[in-house]
């Protein structure tokens, strides 16, 4: 049985009726540190090549009263000060009501807030809880193509690639092991991509991210 009854977090209604033996999670924020990105797959379709692209690295702002300068009003939390805050630092905020990344579900003692990415699904006795990975990705692609985050600074990458050049020095010493030989392989692979979309984004901007 899959548990996927939610409702939008914002709106302080549940459709699943069903409570889940889980603990409470309070709303949260989404933030995004523009020198925060992740090298990731991005499925295709058909005989297509599997490609990649560099996606933002998502932060959260709990809305818990008295942490990272949330403050509570009323029953509720009140996170302007901490959002402030954020954008003074350059961060990008991402608001649950726009973006519709935030759902809840009924758990005992209360409400349980999640990434609409989150699925829940009980089999034999058992709760286990997947995370898609691939629709997570496509919408962290669409972020940038709708403009809500900017394309990754080259600066930015550039630090990547000095730091993944680390891993490659370290277990090029390493390759007489099967576990080092991969782990150097892997790295290369990673500078090898992280140049070619380093390229891609100064030459194309956010073309780049386009189907």
């Amino acid at each position: 049985m899959k548990f996927n009854g939610f409702a939008h977090a914002w709106s302080d209604q549940v459709k699943q009726q069903t409570r889940l033996n889980l603990p409470r999670e309070p709303r949260f924020i989404l933030f995004h540190n523009p020198k925060n990105w992740t090298l990731e797959k991005i499925k295709t379709t058909g005989k297509k090549k599997d490609s990649y692209l560099l996606l933002p690295k998502l932060n959260q702002l709990i809305l818990q009263n008295g942490v990272n300068m949330v403050r509570q009003a009323g029953r509720s939390s009140d996170p302007t000060l901490a959002i402030a805050n954020l954008q003074r630092e350059g961060m990008t905020i991402l608001h649950p009501e726009k973006h519709e990344y935030l759902v809840s579900y009924p758990v005992v003692g209360g409400v349980r807030f999640e990434s609409k990415f989150v699925e829940y699904e009980k089999i034999g006795g058992t709760l286990i809880k997947h995370f898609h990975q691939d629709q997570y990705n496509e919408w962290r692609r669409e972020l940038i193509l709708n403009g809500d985050i900017s394309t990754p600074h080259q600066h930015f990458i550039k630090l990547m690639i000095i730091e993944n050049k680390v891993l490659i020095n370290k277990y090029s010493k390493l390759q007489h092991d099967p576990s080092g030989k991969t782990k150097y392989e892997k790295a290369l692979f990673i500078e090898g991509k992280l140049k070619e979309l380093s390229k891609q984004v100064k030459e194309k901007g956010i073309e780049a991210y386009a189907k």
